[in-house]
């Protein structure tokens, strides 16, 4: 079973080494894999800390997350695929928990899991206290909560490269309503890091405003499906 590790990064400079080894120090991880690193336009040091690990590097212009995705999505040849953000870790036996349920299911398609934050270790105290942190455990969407077959991208297709912000969300519609067979843990397979430059805090607005849009089309299609019904 080949994996591709998806990682898009925009100046990731000083936390893409800390993303790449965790996903190396995994003491599961398959030897017949790829870590695919698709540097979104950065202007610092990303491409080159990325290439001194043995990441496999696609440049592009700077598009934003859904579109590097896409690109990493793209060029992967595993037949099991795990985004993961460029300032996250993957957390200790992870490739366990993702693994785990495939090998006694060869019907199930995907794996969800849960997150929990951690404050960057560069904040300083002032500026953690003006973050939130969830202390708890939560489902995440996507990025290092998940492992999917790349056969579900094919049927489900790519994100939505027009959404900045929101379009993991989007995409996660799409998946529930094609009824893919999957399952969700309650196991932690992602640390997420809480910085001061989180991509989800600085596009918050177009976020929300996206949430709103991709709900707007979600009850329009269900009237559409009532309609032919």
């Amino acid at each position: 079973m080949k994996l591709s590790v998806v990682i898009p990064a925009y100046n990731a400079g000083n936390y893409i080494e800390a993303a790449i080894c965790s996903v190396k120090g995994q003491k599961s991880f398959p030897k017949d894999s790829e870590i695919i690193v698709i540097d979104d336009g950065s202007k610092d040091s990303t491409i080159q800390i990325a290439e001194s690990l043995g990441a496999k590097v696609i440049m592009q212009d700077h598009k934003g997350a859904a579109c590097a995705r896409n690109a990493g999505l793209n060029a992967a040849e595993g037949d099991f695929i795990l985004l993961l953000d460029a300032d996250d870790l993957l957390a200790d036996g992870a490739m366990e928990t993702f693994f785990t349920p495939f090998d006694s299911d060869p019907d199930l398609q995907a794996v969800f899991s849960y997150a929990q934050e951690f404050f960057s270790e560069d904040l300083t105290e002032e500026e953690k206290s003006g973050l939130k942190l969830k202390t708890e455990p939560y489902g995440g969407t996507l990025p290092g909560c998940s492992l999917l077959k790349k056969s579900v991208f094919d049927q489900i297709g790519l994100f939505d490269g027009s959404l900045h912000g929101g379009e993991t969300v989007d995409w996660m519609v799409r998946f529930r309503s094609a009824e893919i067979k999957s399952i969700q843990t309650d196991t932690v397979t992602l640390r997420r890091r809480v910085h001061a430059n989180n991509t989800g805090r600085l596009y918050r607005k177009n976020e929300m405003a996206n949430y709103a849009k991709i709900l707007r089309a979600k009850i329009a299609a269900g009237r559409s499906d009532q309609k032919r019904s």
